[in-house]
C-alpha cells in the first residue's frame, strides 16, 4: 500500500505543474480580459473567477481537480498502509510537487496555445449549433 501512495504521489508531482501552470494562466488571461475601470472588489473577484472558469471550461479543468485529487489519494493510501505512512506521504507528495514546479515549470507561451485550442473548439462550437449571439461574444 505504501509504494501505491508513493506512485500517486509521483503522479501527483508530475501533474503539479501543468496544472498550476494553467491555472495561473487561465487567470492571467481572464485579469487582461476584464474592463479596466472595474474596482477592485467583490464584484470584480467574482468576474475574475467567472472568467477563469470559462477559460478553463471542459478538460482543462479538470487537469487541476485530478492533480489535488491524487494529492490526497496519496496520503490517505498511507494512512491505509500506516498511520505515520500517511504523515510520510503528505511530506514526500509536498516536496515532490515542489521540486517538480521548480524544475518544469514553463512560461506562459506554453500554456496559450491550450486555453486558445479549447476558446476556438468553442467557437466552432457555437457556430455549428447557429448560436448566434455567442459567436459574436467570443
Amino acid at each position: 500500500m505504501l509504494i501505491i501512495a508513493l506512485a500517486l504521489a509521483l503522479a501527483y508531482a508530475t501533474l503539479k505543474p501543468l496544472s498550476e501552470g494553467l491555472f495561473d494562466t487561465s487567470m492571467w488571461v481572464a485579469k487582461i480580459l476584464m474592463p479596466s475601470d472595474f474596482e477592485n472588489n467583490d464584484m470584480t473577484k467574482q468576474f475574475l473567477k467567472v472568467g477563469q472558469a470559462a477559460l478553463m471550461e471542459g478538460w482543462l479543468s479538470n487537469i487541476p481537480f485530478i492533480a489535488s485529487l491524487l494529492y490526497f489519494a496519496s496520503i490517505v493510501a498511507g494512512f491505509f498502509y500506516h498511520w505515520w505512512g500517511g504523515i510520510l506521504m503528505y511530506f514526500v507528495a509536498t516536496i515532490l510537487g515542489m521540486f517538480t514546479k521548480r524544475l518544469w515549470v514553463r512560461s506562459v507561451s506554453y500554456y496559450l496555445p491550450f486555453l486558445y485550442h479549447k476558446m476556438l473548439n468553442r467557437a466552432i462550437d457555437y457556430k455549428a449549433k447557429n448560436d448566434i449571439a455567442r459567436i459574436y461574444n467570443e
